[in-house]
């Protein structure tokens, strides 16, 4: 709140019309000689204040009673004033301090405004005062709007993170799911049978990584890549591993996706049938986060035909 205030001396019954936004303190820093242009005065009397929500209505309303000789007179037969002199001097002062309630006690000196109420006084006119209905009903309609755009500004932000955590989800399933499915397609036949169980076969799968067959699905998939070379993809906790023995796997997948899903379906892995070797693969993968919308998720699947022709050899 800030405050319009009228202070009176006991020495030639001069009136001072100051403004403030502690009006405890001020009317202290006046009787203890802290304002240049009131400490020849001293000592000094609270006779009348106004509060106002802003600062701009206090400093109109200070303007308008020392220099509009109608609204100090206005002011002045309300409270029953013989004295038609009004101090110019000019001393403004607003802190960073709380402003304290309107009705409390202000020290020594202080003198009970005449008229009941006059704190918090009806409407007269641009610049006069409010009162506590009218303010408490402009402090509830600013809490709504503050609350409203306050909502729709963690709902755009909510938006954007999972806007953000989508596209990464996205651009690392992408060139995940690319690479693997460059990589199969390029798969020889183990002929001599030095990386799967039994020669001549395609692919193998396995659930545990101990048990493979060239028939059937599971999380791990063994092979002969384009270079000769051993390779395995499994589904290693939340993540996928690329293994090209004997070297030791590495991740594909970041640490902020969990894989909660990968299957790997094999169709005409033997030499015994007449069917191009195919593998079917799935996942489902999602963010990492602790909130919603930071926790995307999305299913993929893709099949591959080996790119060799399956004849014996």
């Amino acid at each position: 709140m800030f405050y319009v205030y009228l202070l009176k001396n006991e020495r030639n019954d001069e009136v001072y019309v100051g403004s403030t936004i502690d009006l405890s303190r001020r009317f202290q820093e006046h009787n203890e000689g802290k304002v240049s242009s009131t400490k020849r005065y001293m000592p000094w009397h609270l006779i009348y204040y106004e509060a106002y929500p802003a600062e701009k209505l206090a400093r109109e309303r200070e303007q308008k009673l020392k220099y509009h000789g109608s609204a100090f007179h206005e002011l002045r037969k309300r409270l029953g004033f013989t004295q038609p002199q009004i101090s110019t001097m000019s001393h403004r002062t607003y802190s960073s301090d709380k402003a304290k309630i309107a009705n409390q006690r202000f020290g020594a000196g202080f003198t009970q405004p005449q008229r009941p109420g006059a704190g918090f006084t009806q409407p007269h006119g641009r610049g006069a005062g409010f009162t506590i209905p009218e303010l408490l009903v402009a402090l509830l309609a600013f809490s709504l709007v503050i609350g409203g755009a306050t909502n729709l500004l963690l709902t755009g932000i909510a938006a954007q993170r999972s806007s953000l955590a989508t596209q990464e989800l996205l651009d690392q399933s992408s060139f995940m799911t690319e690479y693997v499915t460059r990589v199969l397609r390029q798969a020889r036949k183990d002929t001599a049978g030095t990386c799967l169980t039994l020669a001549n076969l395609n692919y193998e799968v396995s659930s545990n990584g101990v048990s493979w067959s060239a028939e059937g699905s599971g999380s791990f998939v063994r092979f002969v890549n384009g270079n000769g070379q051993c390779q395995q993809f499994s589904l290693e906790s939340v993540r996928i591993q690329e293994t090209i023995f004997p070297a030791p796997g590495e991740y594909l997948t970041s640490d902020n996706l969990n894989v909660t899903s990968l299957r790997f379906l094999l169709e005409g892995s033997s030499q015994e049938d007449d069917v191009q070797p195919k593998v079917t693969f799935a996942m489902e993968i999602e963010g990492q986060g602790s909130k919603p919308e930071s926790k995307p998720s999305i299913q993929l699947q893709s099949t591959v035909s080996q790119r060799r022709i399956d004849v014996p050899e």
